[in-house]
């Protein structure tokens, strides 16, 4: 699955097959962002973890946010 531009944002959602893989994926995706000065916002539902990103003060998505983009891919693919 690619991701997806909803309202401005960079939205992809990402299966897991276990619950224990989500917090250790988590973990270095935050060591990673914070080294970066950055976030990533998501939500857990059941198997899947959803990331939608927009750091742009504006609105508007940035540079930033495609970085971060290809950091989520490479932890969560």
């Amino acid at each position: 699955m690619k991701w997806k531009i909803i309202e401005n944002r960079l939205v992809k959602t990402f299966l897991l097959e276990k619950n224990s893989e989500i917090a250790e994926r988590i973990q270095a995706l935050l060591l990673i962002a914070n080294a970066h000065k950055q976030s990533a916002n998501y939500r857990l539902e059941e198997d899947e973890i959803i990331f939608e990103l927009n750091f742009n003060e504006e609105n508007d998505m940035s540079t930033r946010d495609f970085k971060m983009a290809r950091i989520v891919d490479q932890i969560f693919c």
